[in-house]
């Protein structure tokens, strides 16, 4: 997993990115 640079701009971005990461490891 690369370390990634977060900003509140790119944080808005990534986190329904993330948010639906997760939701497809759980399965």
């Amino acid at each position: 997993f690369e370390k990634l640079d977060i900003t509140p701009k790119s944080a808005q971005k990534i986190k329904p990115v993330l948010a639906r990461w997760m939701k497809e490891a759980e399965e």
